[in-house]
Order: C-alpha cells, then structure tokens, then sequence
C-alpha cells in the first residue's frame, strides 16, 4: 500500500512537470502571437489613417457627416410589396441606397437625386419578411457620407384594399358628366379616403366613378328591393362589391348606422332625376363633423341662366334644412350644377394639439360637448403590432380639425378621427422619443399641418395626405455640440422649438419603465435654447438663451412663455442635457413674452423636493409647478401668472403609490384643479374634495369640461356633474397619457402593447356622447 501510494506521488509530479513545462510553451506562443497581433494593428491603423486621409476631404467620419448631412429617411408602403424611400440632404449631394432583407446582403439600389431630395421605389418586396437599408452618398462639396443601418417592415402596410376599376357603361356623351361630378364631390370634401353614404341608387354611373376616383368606401341606402338586387349584383360583377360598396335596404326614415361617420353624403337618384331626396335629420346626424359635405347635384339642371338659377334655388333651400351656424353652402359650376353644405368642428368642441391638451399643459382639451353616457363611434386598426411598449411612457397622440395622429413604434399614423380611417402612414426609422415626465413631446397638431421632431429637424406634414411640405433645422448655439431639436410647439402661428444635445433623449427601446429613482429614470432632458420663428415659413422671430431649460416645465398660454430653468454654472457649463444634481440648484422660474422673447418677470425659487420629475401647468392666470420627492410625497406650488407671485404652496403624501402614482400629471379645468385623489381650488390651495376610489391601472388623467378619464383597470371615464364612474370593459389604455377627448370625440388609440394583463381587445376605439349627439341633431 505504501508502495502504491508512492508511484501515485511520482506519477502526480511527473504530470505536473508535463504540465508546467506545456503552460511555459503556451506562454511563449502567446508572447509571440500578441507581439504579432500588435505588428499588424499597428500596420493596419496606419493604413486606415492613410485611407482617411485620401478619403475625408472634411476631416470628419463618414457617419459624422450623415449625421449633420440627412434628414429623414421616410418609408411610405405605395402598393403591396412596393415603397418609396425618401430623404433629404442639407447639402445638394449624391446618394444612393443599399438593401437587403434580414439575413441577407447589402444590395444597391437605383435613386433619383435632384439636389436635396432623394428617393427610390423598393419593388416586389417579400412581405414576410424585415428589411435593413442604409445611405450612401457624396456632397457636391466633396464630403462622403455613410448613414447607420435603417430597419423598416413592410408587412406594416395600411393601404386601402385593393380593388379593380370599374368598367361597366360603355363611353358616352355622359360619361365626361358623371367624371366631373364625382371630381368635384371629390374636391369638395378634400380626401379621397373614408365613407361616402349614397342616398337612393341610380344607374350606377356616379357610384362607379367614385369608386374609380378615390378610395372612399361607399355605402348606398335604397328603398326599392329590386334595385337593391340589381346594384348589389351589378358591383359584385365588378369585383368591388363588400371590399369598395356595400348597398342596404332601408324602408324607415332612421338610418342604420352611427353618427357622425360620412365623410360625403350625395343622392345618385336624385342626381339622374329632377326631384330632390326627401329631407331628413338622419342626413345630418351620419354628417362627419370638421369637413363632411351633403353635395347635391342634377344632370338636367337647365339650359338657360334663369333655369340654373332656379335649380340653385332649389337646392339652397334644400340644403337650408341643415344648420347654418354649423357648416357653409357653396357651389361649383362644371357641366352639372352642385351644390354642397360643409359641415364645420362642432360648437364649443376642444381639441388635443400637445402633449397635454394645448401648450398650457392643463391636461384640458377645454371641449364642451364631451359629457354623459359615452358610447363606442368606431374600432379598428391601429393593433398592438406597429405601437412601441407601453411602459416606456410615450408622447400622446394628438388631434386637431377631425384628424387623429398617432406615433407608434417608427411608424407614424394620420387618421380620420371621426371614422377610423387611416389617412397615411411612415415609417420613419429615427424617430422615438420616451420618458415623457422627464422630457417634451415631439408632435404637434394644427388644423392644416402636424409638426413633427425628430433628431436635429422638424417636418411639416400636410395633415390630410401627409406630404413632407417644410424642413425646419434646430437653431445651434455657437460651439462644436451637436443638437437635436427638444421641446416642440405652435401658438399664435409661432413654431417654437429647443435645443437639446444628441443623445440626451430617452428611446425606452429597451423595455425601460422609467418607475424608480435612478439616474437613467429621473435625470431631465434640458435645452440650451429656445427659439420661435414663424410657423409657415421659418423666418426666425427671436431666440432666447440663458440657463438649462428644463423641458418638462414649458409652458404656452396666448401671450407668454414660462419655464423652469436653472442658472447653476456647472449645469451650464455641461454639454450633456441630460442633467439631475446641476439643474436641481439655481432654480428660477421664468416669464418671456411670447412675441418678442424678452423677459417680463423671473422669480428665483427652490423646487428642489421636486425629485422625481418637474411639471408647470397654466390656467385662469394661475401657473402650477408639481412634483414628488423620493418618499413619494407630492409639492405642488402655485403662483399668480402675471408677476410671479407665490400664491400658495402644498404638500402631502402620495395617495396612489403603485403603477406610477406617484408620477401622476394634473389636470387643470377652469378654477379647479385635479390632482392626487383631490379636488383643489386652484386660486387658494383649497381642498375641495378628496377620492379615495383606487384604480389598478397606470397612465394619467386627462379632462375636458365636463368629465375626467383615465385607465380603472379600463378605459375609464367620470362624469364632473353626475359623479359617475364608467369604463369599457376589455381594453385598456399605455402607460402614460392615450385618452384624448378632442372633436367632441373620446379618442383612444391602442397604447397597451406589451402588456401582459388580461385584457383581451388590443384595438383602438373611439367614444361618442350620446346625450349631446341627440341634442346636436335636432
């Protein structure tokens, strides 16, 4: 035994020696090969230096130059399996895309440039699959460019369906008639998608050329069964019919459908006839407010002036059943007489044009007809697919003249509110923005535009179609930081915007909840600048530039701009705009008129124990500056808007400290204010009321005159008068802010995506007063 155990020993040195002698070896290589491996990084920098040098006239990185060089790039879906890829450039260049699909290899592909503007059509695209582009390309002063690596989908394609022309009369003296009527019906309600309800079906002509002019979908209500049989086989032989028209039997005076959804009403009966329909308020309850038109029209509408004259008479008196407070009459001479009644926004109705409402940041659309019993207008797409995730607390959407914007993950949709139905949409593959509570919103709606941020420019869109009209570039300051553009807003056709350094934006790409306090979560987003110019053309009006702004606290009524900034030198000093300790010192609250920039009054003042985030609100002269500090514990300040003045000051433990609680904005509503479970004089700091109803859900409260909403579990909604508390079980709003009452409409586009919660319906939807419809209608 003791023999064996000594051969063990010898046997264990033995290897060691082996061992040892094998790790002296692999020493050796490793020296070797290391020194090797710095022989040829050194040859190989020096060759890419060299290469830089041949190449880089600029002296800046290719990806540099893109940066400062591009903007956009915008995908647009034109055909299924087809898109057009466009972009701009600062500098007249040439450029050109590269391609490929997920998994593949990068491809070049033809582009037209002129100048400044490029783009290309992507062909025959596999629609199940992802693809990746980049661009290329080289200013006509020598600089080389080379962007980062774009991802768009085409399976995201929210085209109308597609549907053959329809070729069912033989051409006639006729024909040209009925090409121009549908043209100007066409013209009168300035889209080409949407509803046009056909009141009494004729031969079918007029049908037809809607259908072959536009992408309106068309719905004909006839009395007679007979000719309901005959257009419905006639359309079905075209190929269109349930995708393009749809005809319904309707004997009752009461039309089966919801209001407020048609975008055209007309008669074809009438039209091929001499009598006019047989008036009826249905006409106008199914009317979509914000532009809807009733277009009347005859074929035999006279020879003579005296006999047009007559006919147009006739029709004025017909169309004068409709109110005239609410719409505008109008005629259009082609080769058939028409005329049309426009219906406008609804009276004392609000809209949602910022992150919170309007620039004043009340989180009140200040719409006066939303009240009562809410009932569903429309469902449909937008689904979770194309939306970011919900926890990442993300801009709201917006809405202004009838039309719904919505931003969802890189892709960008124009909807008409009232219907549903999507307008256009863009993949824009660099735009996203998170972390609301700690940074501004980067849309904005007007009646005819929406304004959009996104990196270093704002784009001008036309609200209807969507066309890029202007390109606005973030004003610098002096010095080598590179800017995107922060705050975003219009008043008074002023387009008002900040300066915020690249990078200090939140993207929230990564699940992020932006719940605790943490640096990465609570730090603000500050501007260096802030500028106006002239929202149409771009003409700079005036720049104000001092301390850190932070852009959570911007704030707009009709004559002045306030912030809170900080004048500590070691947050101005920083070139970074993401900031917490330096911009919680120093503190001042700030008034600049709106028209000039000058600065009307500031207040130096301490809101430090605002920690985890910094609001400023305006209504009824009265400015309110709200947040908690880390034991969840709510200050609010308030101060009279005209001077400064503190009015009073408030602090209180937060009442809800779950799904975000304690981060909740408020709601400001004529003299009131909504706030943590409470209803507050706004004036004094009274405590009105408290609420101790306890909700499950995140997001926050939005108003309009007459009701509050916010995520219960659900879509939730309180009536101010009554005290009731409704929801609509099933579906449930994002994270932050996605319940918009704008229109005289509840709109709630799908922001839940993400979610793991039971909810079953992840659509988004619409909600009507039905009180206020019936009233409206008579």
């Amino acid at each position: 035994m003791r023999r064996k155990n000594r051969m063990t020993h010898m046997n264990s040195n033995t290897t060691n020696n082996i061992e040892n002698q094998s790790r002296a070896i692999t020493r050796t290589e490793t020296l070797q090969s290391l020194r090797l491996l710095r022989t040829i990084f050194t040859l190989l920098t020096a060759m890419l230096l060299l290469a830089g040098m041949a190449v880089l006239a600029s002296g800046n990185e290719p990806e540099e130059v893109a940066q400062k060089v591009l903007t956009g790039p915008f995908v647009q879906m034109t055909a299924p399996g087809d898109a057009l890829v466009s972009w701009q450039t600062r500098l007249p260049a040439d450029s050109y895309l590269e391609m490929m699909p997920e998994g593949g290899s990068l491809k070049k592909v033809p582009t037209t440039s002129a100048g400044t503007k490029h783009q290309t059509t992507l062909a025959d695209l596999d629609m199940t699959t992802k693809y990746q582009f980049q661009i290329i390309g080289k200013t006509n002063e020598g600089q080389k460019f080379v962007s980062e690596l774009f991802k768009f989908d085409p399976t995201l394609d929210y085209l109308p369906a597609a549907s053959p022309k329809v070729d069912l009369f033989e051409t006639d003296e006729l024909t040209p008639v009925y090409q121009n009527a549908a043209a100007e019906m066409l013209k009168t309600i300035q889209t080409h998608k949407g509803y046009a309800v056909v009141l009494g079906a004729g031969t079918g002509r007029l049908i037809a050329e809607l259908i072959n002019q536009s992408d309106l979908h068309v719905v004909v209500v006839e009395q007679d069964m007979d000719k309901v049989q005959a257009i419905r086989r006639m359309f079905d032989d075209a190929g269109v019919y349930g995708a393009r028209v749809t005809v319904h039997h309707q004997e009752q005076e009461q039309l089966p459908f919801g209001p407020w959804f048609a975008n055209l009403v007309i008669s074809e009966s009438a039209f091929e006839s001499v009598s006019l329909p047989e008036w009826s308020s249905e006409i106008f309850r199914i009317l979509r407010p914000a532009g809807g038109a009733v277009c009347l029209g005859q074929l035999q509408s006279g020879e003579s002036d005296e006999e047009r004259a007559s006919q147009l008479t006739k029709f004025n008196e017909w169309l004068g059943n409709l109110p005239a407070e609410q719409g505008q009459v109008a005629t259009a001479e082609s080769d058939v007489l028409l005329a049309s009644y426009t219906r406008g926004k609804l009276p004392e109705s609000g809209e949602w044009t910022h992150m919170y409402g309007h620039p004043d940041n009340s989180s009140c659309s200040k719409d006066g007809v939303i009240g009562g019993k809410m009932s569903v207008l429309w469902w449909g797409r937008p689904g979770s697919r194309p939306m970011p995730d919900r926890g990442g607390r993300n801009p709201a959407p917006v809405s202004a003249n009838g039309r719904m914007y919505v931003q969802g993950d890189r892709t960008l949709f124009g909807m008409d509110a009232y219907n549903g139905t999507i307008l256009w949409t863009k993949q824009i593959p660099t735009m996203r923005r998170a972390n609301m509570p700690r940074d501004g919103s980067n849309m904005v709606a007007t009646d005819d535009y929406l304004y959009l941020a996104v990196d270093s420019d704002c784009f001008m869109f036309d609200g209807q179609t969507g066309e890029l009209t202007a390109t606005y570039q973030v004003e610098r300051k002096e010095g080598d930081v590179a800017y995107n553009w922060g705050y975003l807003g219009v008043v008074n056709n002023l387009l008002l915007g900040t300066a915020t350094s690249r990078g200090a934006q939140y993207m929230g790409d990564n699940g992020e909840w932006f719940e605790d306090y943490e640096a990465a979560s609570v730090s603000r987003v500050t501007s260096d600048n802030f500028t106006a110019r002239d929202a149409t053309t771009g003409e700079k009006r005036w720049t104000y530039e001092d301390g850190k702004i932070m852009n959570s606290t911007i704030t707009i009524d009709g004559e002045n701009v306030y912030f809170v900034e900080s004048r500590n030198p070691a947050a101005i000093d920083e070139q970074v705009s993401r900031l917490l300790d330096q911009v919680q010192q120093h503190q001042y609250l700030v008034a600049l008129d709106l028209e000039t920039g000058e600065i009307k009054w500031e207040k130096s003042y301490d809101f430090s124990k605002c920690e985890f985030m910094t609001y400023l609100s305006h209504t009824n002269d009265t400015l309110l500056v709200t947040g908690t500090d880390q034991n969840k514990s709510f200050h609010t300040y308030a101060f009279d808007a005209r001077n400064g003045y503190e009015l009073w000051q408030h602090s209180e433990e937060a009442k809800k400290k779950h799904h975000s609680g304690h981060l909740a904005h408020p709601v400001l509503i004529g003299d009131k204010l909504y706030h943590n479970k409470q209803t507050v004089e706004l004036r004094t700091g009274n405590v009105l009321e408290t609420d101790d109803f306890d909700w499950h859900g995140c997001g926050v409260m939005t108003g309009s005159n007459n009701m509050l909403f916010r995520r219960f579990e659900y879509h939730g909604m309180y009536d101010l008068e009554t005290q009731e508390r409704t929801q609509f079980m099933g579906v449930r709003s994002g994270c932050w802010l996605s319940l918009i009452p704008s229109g005289g409409v509840l709109l709630a586009p799908e922001t839940g995506s993400g979610c793991f919660c039971e909810h079953a319906l992840q659509t988004s939807m619409a909600f009507y007063p039905v009180k206020q419809v019936t009233a409206l209608e008579k």
